[in-house]
């Protein structure tokens, strides 16, 4: 064959070595290197002694570009060639036989290079596309929080378009907070969001958990930082597309493309178009159009190539003219194949046929083609999930030796299952042969819906479902054959009064209580004129659990109700608390004068904000909120008492004294978690610790007249309060809770000695 290039150079590049080739006429030879910078160096001063003018590698990973960078400086005329164009006839293969191969290929004119850019533009292009892979992992995390939100039954994205905007960034960051009114978050919304004042109340009405908030404000703090990242990247970016903005400026004018994508364009290919024969070309190498395989008249596959993903991700499907107009290469890249200017021809496009059409859901039978493909796939992953036990695929034969035992035998009988999507169809597989009965993982013996569903049950009928109605409204929503009726709520009922009759007279003989916090919710009955306080308290515990240990109903708040609950408490062996920490209600702290004199009284911060609030007009609500949240969180009692004595100044310089008056009133009351563990602060602060449960019982006692007694509607939430229980978040510093619980004594969330203390 014809010898193009005398003096040429193969290398085959590995991560620690590079094997080179080089045949010029007057020498043959086959040296090997390292990728050390000195040693590239190295080989780049061997191949320039010997003449030699062209050198080609394989695009081996990323292990090519160092190779290429060095290689770069000595002025050869470098081929970065695609891997499957060079394929060796089969037989030895070693790395001297590779790189042989290759250097015989260039020196005949055989290899066809990829394009690799100049330097400054790969280095453009490597910080555009790391800035879309923190875009991409922006746009996950907000998917993150919107799950998250959805787990606590938070419907924001339902009423605003943008969750994280100016209004739903402010509503999150106030969950974060502690906040759980619904009113109170629904008055944050800003702009054209204020009209859906109802909606979003409805929507913010959830059941926010202290994990959940937890969450949120990682995700939150996770998005600012990628944010403040982004817009690093976008300001170097920028700076070095300033020689570029002309080509900016045309592509910027396609519809589809703004300034961002603009750039990424640029990145990937440049403004110089030479390199690319034609816009036909350039649409190939970004795998933008249909493949060729044709054999015997037969066309057997239309599959893209990979090309570039990252052009391929910022190419829109729109604007296909005027693409052609301004920028004749994009345009191609928007509709390289034949058919409607406004299709890109892609595998996808080349692969639908009329049955897959056929098959594609509508919205009219969106819901029974989504419960169709749930069932499928439960019960491939069943069909998997024995799989993975036996180590066997169906059908394939058990080795003879040393092989996992049992083998399938069969299905079991269809079982409903209902799922939130509806009521599927399962067939359990049957595993015979094993040592322990297998047990699936995916669907438990004797289930017959998912937890979810056994959840929604008491939700229901919380919200005011009857029990008549249950078989008309979860029949509807989750088919015929859902195996639910009025009558399975009525025995839910039945047990968890049982239950709870049983749980208010157990022993508490063996819990070491070290704060307690109370509460109360209101409950209006059918057949009862008053509404009536069911009075709740949670302890916790020296080993830092958090347990219920009343739910009782009484006649509001008053000091008679909570004694009768506190001498319960005590009656059934509950030691006296180090700490209490309630609301402003005069009823708790009189009852616990009476029963535990030696508690100390730990006041709610929260419901203290929002009395001074009160007090204020709601321009001033704002910077008043700052500056009451600066004094809870102060570092020290001495340091709140200053920012306490800022804030009344403020108030009197501007004439706010009733809001002055109410912050100082039971200040003593407000500052006593100064003396406990700083650990301990953010758990003693305020009642979070039993509101959090109760927010999804709140404000909704206009629906529970269907109670006949007050005592149905206490097994009800005594019941959820058990569920919300099993997921409570443990106190912070459990070896601080058993000194507290010793006596050990706290000065600014320091420990003291006795002298200290003392002196």
């Amino acid at each position: 064959m014809e010898v193009v290039v005398e003096r040429a150079a193969g290398l085959d590049v590995h991560k620690r070595t590079v094997v080179a080739t080089v045949h010029t006429p007057e020498v043959r030879e086959t040296r090997t290197y390292g990728t050390m910078t000195e040693e590239l160096r190295e080989l780049g001063r061997w191949l320039e002694g010997l003449g030699v003018t062209h050198v080609a590698m394989e695009s081996t990973g990323p292990y090519w570009r160092p190779v290429y960078n060095i290689l770069e400086e000595f002025g050869f005329e470098l081929l970065v060639c695609n891997a499957q164009h060079i394929k060796a006839v089969p037989g030895r293969k070693t790395d001297v036989h590779d790189s042989a191969w290759l250097c015989d290929l260039l020196r005949h004119g055989l290899l066809r290079p990829s394009f690799v850019p100049s330097r400054e533009q790969r280095e453009i292009r490597e910080l555009v596309r790391y800035r879309r892979t923190l875009i991409r992992e922006r746009a996950r995390e907000l998917n993150r929080i919107q799950k998250v939100l959805e787990g606590a039954n938070i419907k924001l994205a339902s009423v605003a378009t943008e969750v994280l905007g100016v209004s739903g960034r402010q509503i999150l960051e106030a969950m974060v907070a502690g906040e759980h009114d619904a009113r109170v978050l629904a008055a944050m919304a800003k702009g054209r969001l204020k009209r859906k004042q109802a909606d979003l109340e409805r929507a913010l009405a959830g059941r926010v958990g202290a994990h959940q908030r937890l969450l949120l404000r990682e995700m939150l703090g996770h998005i600012d930082e990628l944010d403040a990242r982004i817009e690093r990247l976008s300001r170097e970016i920028e700076e070095r597309m300033r020689p570029f903005e002309e080509a900016l400026g045309w592509l910027d004018t396609i519809p589809g493309i703004a300034r961002r994508g603009a750039e990424e364009v640029i990145a990937e290919i440049g403004v110089d178009m030479d390199r690319f024969p034609s816009a036909a070309h350039l649409a190939s190498w970004a795998g933008l159009c249909p493949g060729h395989d044709e054999s015997a008249g037969k066309r057997r596959s239309g599959r893209t190539r990979k090309g570039n993903p990252w052009l391929r991700a910022e190419v829109p499907s729109k604007g296909v003219e005027t693409a052609k107009a301004v920028y004749p290469p994009l345009g191609c890249l928007l509709n390289p194949g034949p058919g409607s200017p406004e299709r890109r021809v892609t595998a996808m496009d080349q692969r639908t046929t009329s049955a897959s059409l056929s098959s594609s859901p509508t919205w009219e039978g969106l819901h029974e083609w989504l419960r169709d493909a749930i069932q499928q796939l439960l019960q491939e992953a069943l069909e998997a999930e024995v799989t993975e036990l036996l180590g066997r695929i169906r059908y394939q034969r058990q080795p003879a030796v040393d092989g996992p035992g049992g083998y399938r035998n069969g299905h079991g009988k269809p079982r409903k299952l209902t799922t939130p999507l509806g009521t599927i169809t399962l067939r359990r597989p049957r595993v015979r042969g094993l040592e322990e009965r297998f047990e699936s993982r995916i669907l438990p013996l004797f289930a017959r819906r998912t937890k979810e569903i056994s959840a929604l049950l008491p939700e229901l009928y919380l919200h005011g479902l009857a029990e008549g109605d249950f078989d008309l409204a979860l029949r509807g929503l989750l088919g015929e054959e859902a195996p639910l009726s009025s009558r399975t709520v009525a025995r839910l009922k039945e047990r968890w009064q049982a239950e709870w009759e049983a749980w208010r007279v157990q022993r508490l003989d063996g819990l070491q209580v070290v704060y307690l916090w109370v509460d109360g919710v209101y409950v209006k009955a059918g057949l009862e004129r008053e509404r009536a306080a069911l009075l709740i308290a949670v302890a916790g515990l020296a080993d830092g659990r958090k347990v219920v240990v009343a739910v009782t109903p009484g006649y509001r708040e008053s000091v008679e109700s909570w004694s009768a609950v506190l001498r319960d408490l005590r009656e059934r062996g509950m030691n006296a608390p180090r700490l209490v920490i309630g609301d402003g209600h005069l009823g708790i702290w009189g009852a616990l004068r009476n029963v535990w004199p030696g508690a100390e009284e730990q006041r709610c911060w929260n419901h203290k904000v929002v009395n001074v609030l009160e007090e204020l007009p709601r321009q001033r609500q704002a910077a008043a909120k700052s500056m009451l949240r600066a004094v809870a969180y102060a570092p020290t009692e001495a340091e709140a008492e200053r920012k306490r004595k800022a804030f009344e100044t403020w108030c009197s310089r501007h004439g706010y004294g009733k809001a002055a008056e109410t912050l100082a009133r039971d200040w003593e009351r407000m500052v006593t978690f100064y003396r406990y563990p700083k650990e301990h602060w953010v758990h003693l602060r305020t009642t979070n610790v039993v509101e959090s449960p109760l927010a999804a019982l709140r404000l909704r006692t206009d629906a529970a007249k269907r109670f006949k007694k007050v005592e149905r509607a206490t097994a009800v939430i005594w019941k959820m309060l058990m569920v919300a229980q099993q997921r409570f978040r443990r106190l912070n510093a459990p070896g601080l809770l058993a000194k507290v619980y010793e006596g050990a004594r706290f000065q600014d969330g320091v420990e003291v000695k006795g002298e200290e203390v003392a002196a």
